[in-house]
């Protein structure tokens, strides 16, 4: 396996800083999803201080008044548990879930930054040859968009943490974008692969160099089809036919008199 991109396919570095990268995005959505479920204590808090709000307004004057310093107290109280858990979170003993986070985000923006650095001093292979020139194109702006989210996601959740919500929108929005631009580039790859059948997922694992000696189906098509057409040239007999498995073959009563003609 050679380390560096070229007419072989992409090199064993490209192929392992893209899984590394695949491997961390995955780390990092699960464990924020599982810092959500342990932030629904204080959701449902707010919740409860929302129906109070709601239900005060229906109220005369004095109940209002009373209800209102309560909710004053319940949001008191729930403002400090929510700067408690951040706080606990960075301060206990052990790696807490916020802090996996923070490190996993570090991680993506290091190796955004590693990808961008290797990519600027190797080029990229050339294009699949199933690849149509508007898939092309798609690719290449997956690409770019991909390698400035692996720096905007991280980067909007780092300001959201030390600046404050002011920047949970743009974190989330950051956020469905990529997970848009990775659907749209598994689902190529996968039309590819699963559909066509043409081995487009295997450029990006370590067995494809093992695979690029083998023609594909089409290639395949192509020789047996024109080797017929060789072999047979003093024949003629018209056109061969392939089948659905790529063998040539031709109907049993042309089949016979080309035997007849050749031998007899």
């Amino acid at each position: 396996m050679r380390l560096r991109n070229g007419e072989h396919g992409y090199g064993i570095v490209t192929k392992t800083l893209h899984w590394l990268t695949v491997a961390a995005v995955v780390a990092q959505f699960t464990v924020g999803w599982t810092m959500r479920a342990d932030d629904s204590r204080l959701e449902l808090e707010e919740d409860e201080v929302k129906q109070l709000e709601d239900f005060a307004k229906q109220q005369d004057e004095a109940t209002e008044e009373w209800i209102e310093n309560e909710i004053d107290r319940l949001e008191g109280g729930l403002d400090a548990r929510e700067d408690s858990y951040f706080a606990d979170a960075f301060t206990q003993e052990g790696l807490s879930l916020p802090e996996v986070h923070v490190l996993l985000g570090l991680s993506i923006i290091l190796l955004a930054l590693i990808r961008v650095l290797w990519r600027s001093a190797t080029s990229l292979p050339p294009w699949a040859d199933h690849l149509s020139a508007g898939e092309r194109r798609l690719e290449a702006r997956l690409e770019k968009a991909l390698l400035t989210l692996l720096f905007v996601v991280p980067a909007t959740g780092l300001a959201l943490l030390a600046l404050g919500d002011d920047w949970l929108p743009l974190h989330i929005t950051a956020q469905l974008i990529l997970l848009a631009t990775i659907a749209i580039h598994v689902g190529l790859v996968l039309k590819h692969t699963v559909m066509y059948r043409e081995r487009h997922f295997a450029r990006m694992v370590c067995l494809a160099a093992g695979l690029s000696s083998q023609p594909n189906r089409a290639e395949t098509t192509f020789t047996v089809r024109e080797s017929h057409r060789i072999a047979c040239a003093r024949c003629q007999f018209g056109e061969l036919w392939i089948n659905s498995s790529g063998v040539a073959a031709e109907s049993h009563c042309r089949l016979r008199r080309r035997e007849r003609e050749c031998h007899g």
